[in-house]
């Protein structure tokens, strides 16, 4: 079986999607690279809804209502359809089919699984350095480009 290169793309709903976009293009060498892109849910939606004195204001009203576990997997779905649309978009231009995937943030081990060989690339925005999944990003034998605003870092 020949191999072909994967390009790991982490998005969160925070991610400069379009700055990371450029960094997949750029690693593009034309040799039918795989790019997978895994969107981790932020749970904190969940979490949340789980509360009994959380609610919903209108940025527009300014009128009240509670906020269910059904609203937060509303929100889920639509973040999720709003990234993937995005990212098709993204992809449609450079001529690609980019898997897509969804993760929860405690299923954040799963992207092990993704990784084959160390010539694979995981391009990540640099806010996830500050959060929770990182430390299990920096156990991936892979190569890393962490994708700044301003710059791009080489891990």
């Amino acid at each position: 079986m020949e191999y072909r290169p994967r390009i790991l793309l982490i998005v969160t709903e925070r991610s400069p999607l379009q700055r990371l976009w450029e960094a997949v293009e750029e690693h593009l060498s034309g040799t039918g690279e795989e790019v997978v892109a895994l969107y981790v849910k932020d749970e904190r939606w969940r979490r949340a809804a789980s509360l009994p004195f959380t609610r919903e204001v209108s940025r527009v009203s300014g009128s009240h209502r509670e906020f269910t576990p059904q609203r937060a997997a509303q929100l889920d779905q639509d973040t999720v359809s709003q990234v993937r649309s995005r990212l098709g978009a993204l992809a449609i231009r450079a001529e690609l089919q980019p898997v897509f995937e969804v993760l929860a943030e405690h299923e954040v081990s799963r992207i092990r699984n993704y990784v084959r060989v160390e010539e694979d690339l995981l391009v990540i925005s640099a806010d996830v350095r500050s959060q929770p999944m990182y430390q299990e990003l920096t156990q991936l034998s892979c190569r890393t480009v962490c994708v700044d605003a301003e710059e791009r870092e080489y891990e």
